[in-house]
C-alpha cells in the first residue's frame, strides 16, 4: 500500500518541506515569546495567554478567510491560467486590508472583555498593554499571507521560508531589547514581546513585497496589469471559499481559547500550565501543517489539470504521510514529556501539571493530525462548507460541554478540559472523514 504512495509522498514532502519550516519558524516566534517572557513571572505568563487568546479569534478568521486564495491560485496555476492568478491575489489582498481594519477596531478595548471573562485583575493591564502593540503588525500580516499564498501555491515555497527565518531572527534581537530594554530603551516587560512582533510582520511583508516585485516568473504573471477590474463576483466567490473556513478556524480557536479562559478560572499556575504544554503541543503541529498546506496545493493542481485520479492520490498519500508524523510526535510527548516542558520552565509545579496535560497532547496530536490532512484535501476541492459544519459540531456541540462537565462537575481538574479537546478533534476528524469519502469516489486512484 505504502509503494502506491511512495511517489505523491514524496512530492508533497519536497513542496511541504520548505512550508513545513515556515510553520515552524512563525512557531518559534511564539516559543522564544514565551519563554523570554517566562523570566517575567507567572502573572506576565498569564497575561500573554489571555491576550493571544483573544487577539488569535481575530487574527485566524481574518487568516482563515484570505487562505482561501491557496487552492483558488493553485487551481489557476494548474489550469495555467496567469490572468487569473492575478485576479485573486489583488482581490485578496483588498479583503485582507478590509478585515485587518475591522480586527483592529474589534481589539481597542480588550480590558473589559477579559475582566466580563473572570481572569486573574492583575493580569489585565498588562495583557491590555499587550494587545495594544500587537495589533499594529496586523495588517502587515495578513498582507504577508497573501503574497504567502500565492509563492506556495505556484510552487516557490522557498520564497517564504528564507524571510520568516529572517523574521524569526530579528524576533529573538527585538525580543530581548524591548523586553528587559538596553541600548537607550526601558524595559517594556511582556508588551516588549507584542511590539518587537509587530515590527517583524512589517519588515516579513516588505520583503515578500519586493522579492515578488523583482522575482522573474511573478514579473511574468503581470500580477498589477492594467485594466484588470475589481468586481462583486470574483469576491463573493473568494469569500464563498474563504469564510466558511475562517469561520470554521474561529470556531476551533474560539473552542481552545475558551478552554484557557476555563483553565483561567481554576488558577494562575494551571492556566501557565495549560499554556505551556499546549505551546509545545501546537510547536510540534507546526509540520503537519505545513504538509497539509501542500496536500491542499497539490489537490488544487489537480482538480485544475482536471487530473481526477491524481485528486484522489494525494489526498489519501497525504493523510497517510500526517498520520504517520503524528503518530511519532504522540509517543514522544507520552514518554519523556517533562523533556520536553523543561525547555520552558523549572518551576516544579508547573513541571507536574504541564506534564500531565502533555501526555494528553500525544493522543490529541493524533486526531488533530488526521483531521488537519482531511481538511486539506476537502479546502482543494474548494469544499468548505461542510467541513465548517463538522468543525462546529465537534468542537462545541461535543467537546467544551464534555470538558466543562469532566472539569467543574467530575472532578477531573484541569486535565478535564484536554480530555474535551481530544474527543473534540476525533469527532470532527471522523466526520470529515466521513465528507473525503462521500467524494473521493469520484477521484478514484
Amino acid at each position: 500500500m505504502f509503494k502506491k504512495y511512495r511517489a505523491e509522498i514524496n512530492a508533497i514532502l519536497k513542496l511541504g518541506w520548505p512550508i513545513a519550516i515556515v510553520q515552524l519558524l512563525q512557531m518559534s516566534m511564539t516559543f522564544i515569546d514565551t519563554v523570554m517572557v517566562g523570566y517575567l513571572g507567572v502573572e506576565s505568563l498569564g497575561a500573554m495567554s489571555i491576550a493571544t487568546t483573544l487577539y488569535n479569534q481575530i487574527w485566524l478568521f481574518c487568516y482563515g478567510t484570505t487562505s482561501a486564495l491557496s487552492p483558488l491560485i493553485a487551481q489557476s496555476y494548474g489550469a495555467d491560467s496567469h490572468k487569473d492568478i492575478a485576479i485573486w491575489l489583488r482581490h485578496g489582498l483588498v479583503v485582507a486590508l478590509g478585515m485587518s481594519a475591522a480586527g483592529i477596531c474589534l481589539l481597542l478595548f480588550p480590558g473589559d472583555v477579559i475582566r466580563w471573562l473572570n481572569q486573574p485583575p492583575e493580569v489585565i493591564p498588562m495583557a491590555t498593554e499587550y494587545l495594544k502593540w500587537l495589533t499594529l503588525g496586523l495588517p502587515a500580516y495578513l498582507c504577508f499571507f497573501c503574497f504567502r499564498s500565492l509563492v506556495e501555491a505556484t510552487s516557490r515555497a522557498r520564497l517564504t521560508m528564507w524571510f520568516m527565518g529572517f523574521g524569526a531572527i530579528a524576533n529573538i534581537v527585538l525580543d530581548f531589547w524591548f523586553i528587559f530594554g538596553g541600548w537607550g530603551i526601558q524595559p517594556m516587560g511582556v508588551a516588549g514581546a507584542a511590539l518587537a512582533t509587530s515590527l517583524v510582520q512589517w519588515l516579513m511583508f516588505l520583503g515578500l513585497l519586493v522579492c515578488v516585485l523583482k522575482h522573474p516568473f511573478f514579473r511574468s504573471l503581470d500580477l498589477w496589469q492594467r485594466g484588470l477590474r475589481f468586481r462583486v463576483a470574483t469576491f463573493k466567490n473568494m469569500l464563498k471559499v474563504g469564510v466558511p473556513i475562517g469561520i470554521s478556524i474561529l470556531a476551533e480557536l474560539l473552542f481552545f481559547g475558551s478552554c484557557t479562559l476555563l483553565m483561567g478560572t481554576i488558577g494562575k499556575v494551571e492556566l501557565a500550565a495549560h499554556h505551556i504544554a499546549f505551546n509545545a503541543v501546537a510547536f510540534a503541529f507546526m509540520i503537519p501543517l505545513g504538509l497539509s498546506s501542500a496536500i491542499t496545493i497539490r489537490v488544487g493542481q489537480a482538480a485544475g489539470r482536471k487530473k481526477d485520479k491524481a485528486v484522489a492520490l494525494v489526498g489519501n498519500a497525504g493523510i497517510l504521510l500526517i498520520a504517520t508524523i503524528m503518530t511519532a510526535v504522540m509517543l514522544v510527548f507520552m514518554i519523556a514529556p517533562h523533556t520536553v516542558l523543561k525547555l520552558y520552565t523549572e518551576d516544579r509545579e508547573l513541571l507536574a501539571l504541564a506534564s500531565t496535560l502533555l501526555v494528553v497532547g500525544g493522543v490529541f496530536q493524533i486526531f488533530d493530525g488526521i483531521q488537519l490532512a482531511l481538511i486539506a484535501c476537502l479546502r482543494g476541492l474548494k469544499d468548505t462548507q461542510r467541513p465548517m459544519l463538522n468543525a462546529l459540531f465537534g468542537f462545541w456541540v461535543v467537546g467544551l460541554p464534555l470538558g466543562y462537565f469532566l472539569t467543574f462537575h467530575a472532578s477531573a481538574g484541569p486535565v478535564g478540559l484536554w480530555y474535551g479537546m481530544v474527543t473534540a478533534l476525533a469527532v470532527a476528524a471522523a466526520l470529515h472523514a466521513h465528507r473525503w469519502h462521500s467524494l473521493r469516489h469520484q477521484f478514484k486512484s
